[in-house]
């Protein structure tokens, strides 16, 4: 679905123009809520490793990974090279068994401390969002298939019919929620299944 569908959509339904500006910035705000939760399921479509790090007693500082999406969620470290059996399990500070410790200041150590090694981190990366000062509405929506219909109904109730009314507003936010987290995790299970 492009942003102009979504945008014929919704005036259609409310049987009048919206500006784009309006628009994008409710898509935005909707994809903020959509996100998060898709990124629960299926943290591939988010993920990204850095290039090759030297992770020493003096750690590595994750505010050089520009597009971490949500500090710690997803963290992955790897060393020596990007493979599930190269992967460091994350350990307690004075641990003598090999893994990485996350510390309070937002770097990353070695374990056991006296350890240093290349290492590779996986991340959750930031979406990207739709620009407000040029908007292209032949750009399409980072969204499944199958939840654009609850995508649209969302926007349209959350931003357009209900925004003047917060409780409504937050109910209909619950109710997305909750109809996404169930569509997501009825399709793992049907992939678990498989």
């Amino acid at each position: 679905m492009k942003l102009s569908d979504l945008k014929t959509a919704v005036e259609n339904l409310l049987q009048k123009s919206i500006d784009n500006y309006t628009l994008v910035k409710a898509v935005n705000n909707a994809l903020n809520v959509y996100q998060p939760i898709e990124a629960r399921y299926e943290s591939g479509r988010y993920t990204k490793y850095t290039d090759s790090i030297s992770l020493t007693s003096s750690g590595y500082d994750l505010a050089n990974i520009t597009d971490l999406w949500k500090d710690s969620e997803g963290l992955v470290v790897y060393r020596d090279q990007i493979r599930d059996t190269y992967e460091l399990p994350r350990r307690n500070r004075g641990s003598q068994s090999r893994g990485y410790e996350l510390r309070a200041d937002g770097k990353i150590y070695p374990v056991p401390s006296t350890s240093s090694y290349t290492a590779y981190v996986g991340y959750l990366a930031k979406p990207d969002r739709f620009s407000v000062s040029s908007i292209d509405l032949d750009q399409y929506l980072p969204i499944e298939l199958e939840v654009e219909e609850m995508f649209e109904d969302f926007v349209l109730e959350r931003y357009f019919r209900r925004k003047s009314q917060p409780a409504m507003a937050q109910e209909a936010e619950a109710r997305f929620t909750e109809k996404l987290s169930k569509f997501f995790n009825q399709r793992a299970t049907r992939v678990h299944a498989l």
